[in-house]
């Protein structure tokens, strides 16, 4: 397949059949067939091959060409940002998971990286964060409804000191371990509602996590503290490498210090999923 038209320095070009970046070097991927030809799958390892290729300069022009496709401008370049983001938001179709490859999991406003261990292995994070830098950069959409106590931790904040909701436990199994610790007693079907006396199967269930965990059984003294220690566990302890994966990739884009340095871009990068329906 022949090459697409050359690029100017410091300007990278996306095609449709190969993708191609030219800053202070030039990196080239090739595919046989047009880019309507290819299978979402194929696609799919096409972007992250794009976005794995290093000494980039990932602030410069952006100029999409699908080939075999008669599409050009600024839409084809929207819409591939558009590919990019909805694929961080719902999910790849590679299949490194049954059923896809999901990277954020959770409610809406909740969702935490997946803890999936393939995920962290191939860099999956890294990729991610330079996906969402760049598309910040380029006016392209962004990613919305991360839970805040993932936010908290992702720009510096100590875990111990973020808001935790039961809301940002992924797993639906272990949320329904430790979801009673709350004195509240808000919930009825919980282990660690702080006001119920366990039985003996509960506290062997919350005991099996515990431990797991390398935290103490539950005690009727214990319990409250266990529940936070358990959901901290849980959202932030677990997914700290994948945080640090996603902050490498957006130091990658060298948007990192302007939002260390304004706070006020934070909700922009990473907007609420009611304020992304409403912008």
């Amino acid at each position: 397949m022949a090459n697409g038209p050359k690029s100017h320095r410091g300007c990278k070009e996306v095609h449709g059949g190969h993708f191609q970046k030219t800053c202070n070097r030039k990196a080239t991927k090739s595919y046989n067939g047009s880019w309507r030809q290819l299978s979402a799958e194929e696609r799919e390892r096409a972007i992250l091959s794009f976005y794995k290729m290093a000494n980039v300069d990932w602030a410069c022009p952006l100029t999409c060409t699908p080939k075999g496709d008669p599409a050009i401008g600024n839409g084809v370049t929207r819409h591939f940002f558009a590919t990019i983001m909805s694929k961080l938001q719902y999910g790849f179709e590679i299949k490194f998971a049954p059923g896809g490859t999901l990277l954020f999991e959770g409610e809406k406003d909740h969702l935490i990286p997946s803890t999936f261990y393939l995920l962290l292995e191939s860099d999956f994070f890294i990729v991610a964060g330079q996906m969402i830098g760049h598309s910040f950069l380029c006016n392209g959409p962004c990613l919305a409804g991360l839970s805040p106590a993932i936010l908290h931790v992702l720009y510096g904040g100590s875990p111990e000191e973020a808001t935790i909701e039961i809301a940002d436990c992924a797993d639906m199994d272990i949320c329904q371990t430790i979801q009673l610790a709350e004195p509240e007693g808000n919930h009825r079907n919980c282990l660690l509602d702080g006001t119920a006396e366990l039985s003996a199967e509960e506290k062997h269930v919350i005991n099996e996590l515990a431990l797991a965990w390398d935290l103490p059984p539950v005690t009727s003294e214990n319990r409250r503290w266990l529940y936070d220690k358990l959901l901290l566990h849980a959202v932030l302890v677990r997914t700290s490498k994948q945080d640090k994966q996603l902050r490498w990739g957006l130091k990658e884009t060298l948007i990192w210090p302007l939002l260390t340095e304004r706070k006020d871009t934070i909700p922009l990068l990473f907007p609420r999923t009611c304020c992304e329906l409403h912008s």
